[in-house]
């Protein structure tokens, strides 16, 4: 004997009623505040305490790192696209740097 799915009695899509922190709920709010700008809050704070160079430097001095650890350990696959991205920032922060070095005439 097969039963028929009720769908009526199924809470879907919309019918999240009260619930204002769930995206699918017709009374959903967008926060004012989400992630995007606690990172611009952030970056503003570097930025204004002169912390800038160190932040910058810190990830380039890690590129050598980031790529001997790579090497050594199995970075689990939810994790692999963050781990390239920091490892492509450290490249590309250290080269600029020694780019800078050459352009001033000093051995990277």
């Amino acid at each position: 004997m097969a039963y028929a799915l009720n769908y009526a009695r199924m809470p879907g899509q919309g019918d999240l009623a009260g619930d204002d922190s769930n995206p699918n709920s017709p009374y959903y709010v967008e926060p004012e505040f989400d992630r995007d700008d606690a990172v611009m809050a952030v970056a503003a704070q570097l930025v204004e305490a002169d912390e800038v160079a160190e932040l910058v430097m810190q990830v380039a001095n890690a590129r050598h790192f980031l790529t001997w650890l790579s090497d050594e350990v199995a970075i689990p696959e939810h994790m692999r696209p963050y781990w390239q991205v920091l490892e492509r920032q450290a490249i590309a922060l250290d080269k600029r740097i020694n780019g800078e070095l050459a352009a001033l005439g000093v051995a990277a």
